[in-house]
């Protein structure tokens, strides 16, 4: 890493690397047989791998795809031709009997202090929220249907019912832990949230005649995204964050928080079976104005059933580093979904997964330490067109503003991990295990991906857009 002006691959870098944060030590395996390792002292351990020295060195410098004019912002997309992803590993092994005392040190030594440090802070990017005047509307129409609800039977009935959670869900986006910081961060990606809000405070005033209202959800956004299809992967992100939230409670025997967390997801859950028996959800939509929206809520029974414990189980996360390397994608549709649970869709499960992959990182960085080192090694990986978007309010030649001004989409890639002189029993496990758990290679889509929003917003050169025309 002393020369990185040349890339792994012997060609010329297009700039500075990017460094990436150390990992935690990521679980693979328990009860491993131990006994063929003369340096362990004990029979039976727990396996884990982490990453330091992560770095991305750009091959080629970014290249414009296309430019869209959309009012007063220029939406601009670019692709870097290739990155390499280079790094070290860390194998590690504790007894199941957890030791508090990590003997191992830290492998990635001899490393400077500023070789460890990553290009960007994990701080997250500053976000600036909507100004107050805005969000004073959207609170005072808010207000205004609340009002509204509470002159009506199932209006009061439906507040008071869900209104016992509002602590619960204003606490969970106000967390500081991955899961929260994940939910906030996919909540607030690309600003379609903060437009869909603007857009239903535009067709929701309460003194619109009833012949001239429009549809609430009749919304397309300018990346395609229809106001149902983002509303539903919004509602299953919430579920899952508080789902998984409720799983860690229990795994801690905090079963009060436990409960309380459970209860709000499955009260998300059942809101959103019963707007399913409207005939909307992420891939159908039935337009409804606000009028017919308070029909709705008049006319319905009351009674609100709770949802399965099988189709809560969905939005659980995995058990442990056995059920993530066997979990195999989810082959559900809308149409194959049983009675009484919420259709998921492809969008859904990817939402799903990446909160359990903050549930898992969390989990890794809270663990005892491992108190042995059983290999050292290499990874490498390489990206091959890397597509950032970004949107310019100043036009063409300035530069984003906001973390949702950026996307980063990042292709399918392959770890490759240097372990041929893994051996014996626990080299084996590890290999297995390693090969079948998708996580860790979406762990690290995850942070190369921010890493390189990071740069974009830092004006970071050769992660940029490319001059335009006329610029």
């Amino acid at each position: 890493m002393n020369g990185p002006q040349v890339t792994p691959d012997g060609e010329p870098s297009a700039a500075e690397p990017l460094r990436l944060a150390d990992t935690p030590g990521y679980p693979l395996a328990r009860g491993v047989d131990t006994t063929d390792i003369d340096t362990v002292p004990y029979d039976a351990g727990a396996l884990s791998i982490r990453f330091g020295d992560l770095a991305l060195h750009p091959l080629a410098a970014p290249a414009p795809v296309s430019t869209e004019v959309l009012g007063e912002v220029t939406q601009v997309t670019y692709r870097i031709p290739a990155l390499s992803l280079t790094g070290r590993y860390a194998l590690d092994a504790r007894p199941d009997e957890i030791s508090a005392i990590d003997a191992g040190g830290n492998p990635f030594q001899p490393l400077t202090t500023e070789q460890q440090q990553p290009t960007f802070p994990a701080a997250p990017a500053a976000h600036t929220p909507p100004d107050e005047q805005t969000q004073e509307r959207w609170h005072g129409r808010a207000r205004a249907h609340r009002d509204a609800l509470m002159r009506m039977e199932n209006g009061r009935k439906l507040l008071v019912e869900y209104g016992k959670h509002n602590d619960t869900y204003r606490e969970v986006f106000a967390g500081t832990d991955s899961v929260s910081k994940a939910l906030v961060k996919t909540w607030r990606r690309a600003g379609v949230t903060r437009r869909m809000a603007e857009h239903t405070y535009s067709v929701t005033d309460p003194d619109t005649p009833r012949t001239e209202q429009r549809p609430v959800n009749e919304w397309t956004d300018a990346d395609g995204s229809s106001f149902n299809w983002h509303a539903w992967s919004q509602r299953t992100l919430l579920v899952t964050a508080l789902a998984t939230k409720a799983a860690s409670r229990r795994r801690k025997d905090d079963l009060q928080n436990a409960k309380r967390y459970q209860a709000a997801a499955e009260a998300a859950e059942s809101f959103s079976l019963e707007v399913q028996q409207t005939g909307n959800a992420s891939e159908n939509t039935t337009p409804l104005t606000q009028q017919q929206i308070y029909q709705t809520v008049e006319g319905h029974s009351g009674t609100v059933s709770p949802p399965s414990a099988e189709a809560m189980a969905r939005y659980q996360p995995p058990a442990g580093p056995e059920e993530l390397m066997a979990r195999e994608a989810p082959r559900e549709t809308a149409d194959a979904v049983p009675d009484g649970w919420v259709a998921l869709s492809a969008q859904d499960h990817a939402v799903i997964e990446n909160i359990h992959r903050a549930f898992y990182h969390q989990e890794a960085a809270e663990a005892d330490p491992a108190d042995n080192t059983l290999h050292l090694g290499q990874v490498s990986a390489r990206l091959e067109d890397v597509r950032i978007t970004v949107k310019l309010p100043a036009g063409a030649g300035g530069l984003p503003t906001e973390p949702e001004d950026v996307e980063v989409v990042l292709p399918e890639f392959d770890l490759s991990v240097q372990d041929e002189h893994w051996e014996g029993n626990a080299g084996a496990v590890a290999k297995e295990r390693l090969a079948g758990m998708a996580f860790l290679l979406g762990l690290l889509r995850d942070s190369t991906a921010e890493t390189l929003r990071h740069s974009v917003l830092a004006g970071t050169p050769g992660y940029t857009p490319p001059p335009t025309e006329g610029a």
